[in-house]
């Protein structure tokens, strides 16, 4: 008998065991940010973040991303995340799709800007007509910044560029510091921020449009019984956090048609 207890008693626990693991994944929630920056400092960035939506969902969150813009697109198409943190024409897609529901943007919206290294001849986007020019971008095919580029550059009839692909946006920056490229495109919230001893060295000669920020997306069925959580997000957040220490200063509610300037920029997730 005491045998035969022992190894009820170890089948308990470990059933036990196997039941409170199970109820602890099905209370966490993936929460899938766009690599826009290298992962260390993504996490940095997004803590504020990760830490909101802990405390509104009341819910583990997961924070994952992945290795390149592509990977996290096509993660985020085949819906593997709970959550999402995404580029305005990747979450217009999934929101004429019905893969995710917008739930909240970021108030600090988008723009890419230009920048060269504080040496270089080229001092205005003119300046690069005529001239064969190396340039430093994020994520071609998929990169919203770098489809906005190219029809910038077809406007002014700028034709000879070089372009050099990097990974995130700080890879961008370093490039042209390091003198690798004549000129970077990066997002203009990174050029702000960056530190002194490097922007010092930099200078800017240019910039795209502005396009609405960072959306925060849910899968349908979470959107459904999360989405009253965020009607107030502003306040909320506000309130929560110390939304001055976030680098996109704040989260403010989704609404019907935000993101329709976004749809000629959709056609790369199309071709999935």
């Amino acid at each position: 008998m005491p045998h035969l207890f022992k190894r009820l008693l170890l089948t308990f626990c470990i059933y036990a065991a196997v039941i409170t693991v199970a109820h602890a994944q099905d209370n966490q929630l993936s929460f899938g940010v766009f690599p826009y920056v290298s992962p260390s400092k993504l996490i940095k960035h997004q803590a504020v973040m990760h830490q909101f939506l802990r405390k509104q969902l009341n819910q583990n969150i997961e924070f994952v991303t992945a290795q390149d813009l592509e990977g996290f697109a096509e993660r985020t198409l085949n819906s593997e995340y709970d959550l999402i943190f995404a580029p305005p024409h990747l979450a217009r897609y999934c929101e004429k799709n019905g893969l995710y529901t917008p739930l909240a943007l970021t108030q600090t919206k988008i723009q890419g800007v230009y920048i060269v290294h504080k040496d270089s001849p080229i001092y205005t986007l003119d300046d690069l007509r005529g001239q064969k020019t190396s340039l430093s971008t994020v994520g071609f095919e998929y990169s919203l910044l770098y489809q906005i580029m190219i029809e910038q550059m077809k406007s002014l009839s700028i034709n000879n560029i070089q372009y050099k692909e990097v990974t995130a946006h700080n890879n961008s920056i370093f490039s042209v510091y390091k003198k690798e490229v004549d000129v970077a495109l990066t997002g203009v919230k990174l050029w702000k921020t960056l530190p002194s001893n490097i922007k010092i060295h930099l200078r800017k000669i240019g910039k795209t449009e502005m396009t609405p920020g960072f959306i925060i997306m849910a899968r349908p069925s979470l959107a459904r019984s999360v989405s009253h959580l965020f009607m107030e997000v502003e306040q909320d957040f506000n309130d929560s956090l110390v939304s001055g220490k976030y680098i996109f200063r704040g989260l403010k509610p989704y609404q019907h048609g935000m993101l329709t300037s976004m749809d000629p920029y959709i056609k790369p997730f199309e071709q999935h």
